[in-house]
């Protein structure tokens, strides 16, 4: 079941991305079906449907918690990682789509399923935190006058 949410212009966007990038392998045809984008890639037994969790969004909420979890810190340095912060998580899940739906092209659909639902979600969590400390100990851990 799906959050509820509803980005379907971030959708498509993201699915005109990865089918820009998949078609250089693979023939991909692209619909939209029940206001979500649906990619069928040559190759692939499965349909991919393009939701609002592929979007990336709960990454870059976590980002924002993260950011905003620390005490006592002045709202231009947290203001500051939340720009760079979402440009690094949308390539990073724009990536990790690419590479899950070609995993599923190259090696079938449980390679699909486990980078699906294991590997990329301890990657973007990984990113997260990466980036999240990074912020901590230059802005937040080191005195700058």
């Amino acid at each position: 079941m799906g959050s509820g949410v509803q980005f379907f212009v971030w959708e498509k966007l993201i699915a005109d991305q990865v089918s820009f990038v998949i078609s250089g392998f693979a023939e991909v045809n692209q619909t939209v079906e029940f206001g979500m984008s649906v990619l069928s890639v040559e190759g692939f037994e499965a349909r991919i449907g393009i939701d609002s969790s592929c979007t990336g969004y709960r990454s870059m909420l976590a980002f924002i918690a993260l950011v905003f979890a620390v005490p006592g810190v002045d709202w231009k340095k947290r203001l500051k990682p939340l720009v760079p912060g979402f440009m690094i998580l949308y390539a990073v899940n724009l990536f990790r789509i690419i590479i899950t739906i070609s995993a599923g092209v190259l090696f079938g659909f449980r390679a699909f399923e486990l980078m699906h639902l294991f590997l990329w979600r301890w990657a973007l969590t990984l990113a997260i935190l990466g980036m999240w400390f990074y912020w901590l100990k230059k802005e937040v851990l080191t005195k700058n006058p």
